[in-house]
C-alpha cells in the first residue's frame, strides 16, 4: 500500500490554517472559516486522495493563543531541554486547561511527518510568534514556513523572512489560501520536499497524481458541456401557425423556449460544480445573470451576432440570429424554406433533414423553433469561462464565482468544430430530454457527444484556462 504523508498545519490563531487545508485538499466543506480568532477548537484531518488512495493527510489544529504564557510555563518545568519540557507539559494538567489550544497544535505537530507553519504576513513578527517558532523547532520535525496574505498591501514579507532566516528556516513558501498564485501549490510541495528530502519521491508522485487529476476533471467537464450542447442542439418546440401569427402568443412561445434552454445551462452548472468539488450555492445562475449578464448574453442580439460572425468568418445576418424558425412550415416548399432560412441566420444549417417530420408538421400547420448555431457557440463560451473560473477558484474562497477576467474567448476554429459536431443532434428532438434513447440511438448519441468533447477539450488547455504545470522533478 502507498505511504501516507502526514502534514501538520500549525500557526497562530486566525492565521488562515483551515483555509490553507481547504485549498490544498480541495474540500470546500472542511472546517469553519471565520474572521474571529479561535474558530478551530479541535484537531481535524483532510486527505488528498489520488486514484482512490489517500496520499497526503493534512492535520489542522487550533491556533496558538497564548505562546508567551506557555513559554513562561515551560521555563518553570524541570526538564533539561525545551523539547523535553514540551513533552512534560503535554503529559501534565495544563495541557487540558490553560493551554489546551497549544497542546492540540503541538500534538498534531508531533504526530506529523512535516509541519507547515502558517503566518499572516499582514501582522508584525512580534516576540509571541518567535516563541512559537522556538517551540516548533524544538520538536525536531521538518518545518516549512508558509507566508499567507503575502500580496496584501500591508504584508511585511521582508520582516518575516528575516525572522525565519534567523531561526535557520531557509526553505519557505508563499501560499495565499484564498487567491493562490498559479504555481503556489507546486512551490509549496517543492519546499516540503527540500525540507523533508526523504519524502521527495512521495511528493513527486503525489504531484503527478494532482496533475493527472486536473486532466481528468477537464475530461469530465468536456463531456458535461458536450451533453449540454447535445440537448440544446436537439431541442425543438412547436406552435400552431395561427398562434405563431399572433405577436403576444409568438413572444410567449419564444420566451418559454429560451427559458427551457436556460434550464439546460443551469443543469450543466450544477454538474460542473460537482466535478470541481464546489457547492451549488457557490454559483447560483440567477446571481450570475445579475453580476455577469450571463442569462442576458445567451440571447443578446449583439452577443449572438458576434458569435455568428466568429463562426462564419463573415458578416452574420441579424434578423434570425439566435432562434431558428423553420420556414418550411409556413406554407412554403421545402426548397424555398431552406433558402429563406439560410438568409435569416442559418436555419438550413440547423439540420433540415427528417423530412417526414417536417411534412407532417407542414400539413397540420405547425411551426417549429430551435436554437441556432450561434446560441451553441455562446453557450459553449459560457461553460468554458465557468470551468476556467472554477479552476482558478480556491476552495477557501467565499462568495459567488465571478466570470470576469478568466482568459480570452475560445479559438473560433475549435468552436466551429464543436458546433459542427453538434449538428447531427438536431435530427433527434427526444435527445433534449433525459431518459432512454431507444435501441441503437444511445450509442449514436454517445458518439456525437464524444466528438464534441474532443473538440471542446483543447479549449480547456488554452492559455488562461489554468494550464497544468510540471511535476516537482520536471521543475528541478
Amino acid at each position: 500500500m502507498p505511504k501516507l504523508m502526514r502534514i501538520a498545519v500549525i500557526g497562530h490563531t486566525n492565521a488562515g490554517k483551515t483555509a490553507v487545508v481547504r485549498t490544498l485538499a480541495r474540500l470546500h466543506s472542511f472546517g469553519q472559516l471565520n474572521d474571529l480568532p479561535g474558530t478551530t477548537r479541535e484537531n481535524g484531518t483532510a486527505d488528498v486522495v489520488l486514484d482512490g488512495t489517500a496520499r497526503l493527510r493534512f492535520l489542522d489544529s487550533p491556533g496558538f493563543q497564548d505562546p508567551v504564557g506557555l513559554t513562561g510555563y515551560l521555563q518553570g518545568l524541570s526538564a533539561a531541554t525545551l523539547g523535553l519540557r514540551i513533552a512534560e507539559f503535554l503529559r501534565g494538567p495544563e495541557a487540558k486547561r490553560s493551554f489546551d489550544a497549544e497542546a492540540k497544535a503541538m500534538t498534531a505537530a508531533i504526530d506529523a511527518d512535516a509541519i507547515l507553519y502558517v503566518v499572516d504576513t499582514r501582522e508584525s513578527p512580534l516576540p509571541k510568534f518567535q516563541y512559537e517558532i522556538d517551540m516548533l523547532s524544538a520538536l525536531g520535525k521538518p518545518v516549512v514556513p508558509v507566508r499567507n496574505y503575502a500580496r496584501h498591501r500591508r504584508a511585511r514579507v521582508g520582516e518575516w523572512n528575516a525572522v525565519f532566516a534567523g531561526h535557520g528556516w531557509h526553505t519557505t513558501a508563499t501560499f495565499d489560501a484564498v487567491t493562490p498564485e498559479h504555481d503556489a501549490e507546486h512551490d509549496l510541495y517543492e519546499a516540503l520536499a527540500r525540507a523533508a528530502p526523504e519524502w521527495r519521491h512521495h511528493l513527486d508522485e503525489a504531484m503527478a497524481g494532482l496533475v493527472a487529476a486536473v486532466g481528468q476533471r477537464r475530461d469530465r467537464a468536456s463531456h458535461r458541456i458536450a451533453a449540454l450542447l447535445t440537448r440544446t442542439a436537439a431541442a425543438r418546440d412547436t406552435i400552431s401557425r395561427e398562434d405563431f401569427a399572433a405577436p403576444d402568443k409568438r413572444d410567449a412561445f419564444v420566451q418559454a423556449f429560451k427559458k427551457r434552454i436556460g434550464g439546460f445551462e443551469r443543469d450543466c452548472v450544477a454538474e460542473l460544480l460537482g466535478v470541481y468539488g464546489f457547492r451549488h450555492e457557490d454559483a447560483d445562475v440567477e446571481t450570475l445573470a445579475v453580476n455577469d449578464r450571463w442569462a442576458a448574453d445567451l440571447f443578446n442580439p449583439e452577443t449572438l451576432r458576434e458569435a455568428g460572425t466568429r463562426l462564419t468568418g463573415g458578416a452574420a445576418v441579424g434578423a434570425g440570429v439566435g432562434i431558428a424558425v423553420d420556414l418550411a412550415f409556413a406554407g412554403l416548399s421545402l426548397g424555398a424554406g431552406a433558402a429563406i432560412g439560410a438568409a435569416i441566420g442559418g436555419a438550413a444549417s440547423q439540420g433540415m433533414t427528417q423530412f417526414g417530420r417536417k411534412i407532417y408538421h407542414k400539413v397540420r400547420g405547425i411551426e417549429e423553433i430551435s436554437a441556432a448555431d450561434d446560441v451553441l457557440a455562446v453557450m459553449a463560451t459560457h461553460m468554458l469561462r465557468f470551468v476556467r473560473a472554477l479552476e482558478h477558484r480556491s476552495h477557501a474562497a467565499q462568495g459567488r464565482v465571478a466570470l470576469d477576467d478568466v482568459g480570452p474567448p475560445p479559438d473560433a476554429a475549435a468552436l466551429l468544430a464543436m458546433v459542427e459536431a453538434a449538428r447531427p443532434a438536431r435530427n433527434y428532438p427526444n435527445w433534449a430530454e433525459s431518459g432512454a434513447d431507444g435501441e441503437g440511438v444511445g450509442a449514436r448519441r454517445k458518439r456525437i457527444e464524444e466528438r464534441m468533447a474532443l473538440a471542446l477539450r483543447p479549449l480547456l488547455d488554452e492559455p488562461g484556462a489554468g494550464a497544468m504545470p510540471p511535476t516537482l522533478t520536471e521543475r528541478r
